[in-house]
């Protein structure tokens, strides 16, 4: 046999090492189980080369596409799907993620067990490019997985859910495929607060999204037109009463009403007439007799027959003359 030459080894070479390459990034799949009954829900799931890249799904049965789904590798390369059939019969189940060599699995739906062609122990297949199932190897134990329900989609476009093992088999983890999954879209949960006051014919409030998505599909509305209602009618009652002590009205007399006037006027007058009285008695006027009249009118009264004593007080009282002038006046008479 000739030995090969150098130029054809090279490209034999380049060849296997090309070859080799598309064997290092072909896409992974695998379902949790071959058989399933009728209305059971096949899960799928497997890996990527690179996080973050689209991967596209579809089921065959008979040799035509009953199902077709899309999903997005997680950023640990994983993704995961899953359908219902909808009859009985071997499903052909193809996964291809983005720039890629896809992968396929069968798997049957049947009343009884049935091992799908490929897979005569009856595990989970794996994908035609070497995927294998969650956990790996060890002991006897099959754990048997029961998964919660999936999480909202959150901003990350990322949907978990929790498992647990039946079986409570040891160092036994579920496929990362199986409890995080990418979704389409961000599910929204918008909260708000309070509408502010009517100003201008508008009122507003503030909504925030709880899950923090960069969409607003589901926002609720922020701003609307309102009316200005009239202020609220405040009945104003009026103030009570104060309270006062009644007080007994004291029945007044004509005396006790008009005593001071029927004192006070007899008395003013008493008091005027004593006043008159005593000015008069000080500012009397007082007559000054000539003697030789007052002699002349003695004359005339003896020859009428006047006592002389008679005479004596007569002048005395009239002129206020003490009787040492009343007798210097009559002196002489007979």
């Amino acid at each position: 046999m000739q030995p090969m030459p150098r130029n054809k080894f090279f490209f034999v070479s380049i060849f296997l090492l090309f070859s080799l390459a598309l064997a290092v990034v072909a896409s992974t799949l695998q379902t949790d189980k071959a058989t399933y009954v009728p209305g059971e829900t096949v899960i799928i799931s497997g890996t990527c080369s690179s996080p973050s890249v689209a991967v596209g799904l579809r089921a065959l049965l008979g040799g035509e596409n009953i199902w077709f789904d899309q999903t997005t590798a997680s950023d640990s390369k994983s993704y995961s799907s899953q359908f219902l059939p909808s009859q009985k019969g071997k499903y052909t189940i193809i996964a291809a993620c983005q720039g890629e060599t896809g992968a396929s699995v069968d798997v049957m739906v049947a009343d009884k067990t049935v091992t799908p062609t490929g897979s005569p122990d009856g595990t989970p297949s794996g994908g035609s490019s070497g995927g294998n199932g969650g956990g790996g190897g060890g002991g006897g134990c099959s754990p048997q997985w029961q998964y919660s329900e999936w999480s909202y989609c959150d901003a990350n476009l990322q949907q978990t859910r929790t498992a647990t093992d039946k079986e409570h088999c040891a160092n036994r983890k579920p496929n990362q495929a199986d409890i995080l999954r990418s979704c389409e879209v961000c599910e929204e949960a918008w909260s708000c607060g309070s509408w502010s006051g009517c100003s201008g014919g508008v009122e507003t409030r503030d909504c925030f999204d709880d899950h923090a998505c960069t969409t607003t599909i589901s926002k609720p509305v922020t701003t609307q037109t309102c009316t200005v209602s009239a202020p609220p009618v405040v009945q104003q009652t009026a103030p009570s009463k104060p309270f006062f002590p009644q007080i007994k009205e004291k029945v007044v007399s004509f005396w006790d009403s008009y005593i001071y006037w029927i004192i006070g006027i007899p008395l003013a007058i008493i008091i005027l007439l004593l006043i008159i009285m005593l000015l008069r008695v000080l500012f009397k006027k007082k007559l000054v007799y000539n003697e030789k009249e007052v002699r002349d009118w003695a004359k005339k009264e003896r020859a009428a027959g006047t006592m002389m004593d008679d005479v004596k007080q007569i002048i005395e009282q009239y002129t206020h003359w003490d009787k040492v002038k009343v007798e210097q006046v009559v002196n002489g008479l007979k």
